[in-house]
């Protein structure tokens, strides 16, 4: 709910700042940066039920388009918000575990990382 939302922000960002502001901390919301050349290469793993997936799914493209960014977009079937970490609820809900539903996107993820951790 946007009460939850809108606290989970505000304890984010600090006292500094809140959430809406125009103007937040570039590292908050990468999605808002408006130079995206020059950062490191991103994995980018999304629940196709996550509100954020649109958003996730455009940033990943402009990392790429924009920014000449390494970067890779995993959309994954049935994933919600924070699926990766809601283990035993993945298991109540879909009656397996996250680990497969997700074991593809694991091993994209180790493909990935190895460019770059040699």
């Amino acid at each position: 709910n946007i009460v939850s939302n809108r606290y989970a922000w505000k304890c984010y960002l600090g006292p500094d700042f809140d959430p809406g502001d125009d103007v937040i901390p570039e590292y908050a919301a990468a999605a808002r940066r408006v130079d995206v050349t020059d950062l490191p290469p991103a994995f980018v793993i999304c629940g196709e039920l996550d509100l954020f997936r649109e958003e996730s799914e455009r940033f990943a493209e402009r990392l790429k388009t924009e920014g000449n960014v390494d970067a890779e977009y995993v959309e994954v079937e049935g994933g919600f918000h924070l699926f990766l970490t809601l283990d035993a609820i993945m298991e109540v809900y879909f009656g397996r575990r996250e680990g497969e539903i997700c074991g593809d996107c694991w091993r994209k993820l180790a493909v990935f990382a190895n460019r770059y951790l040699h």
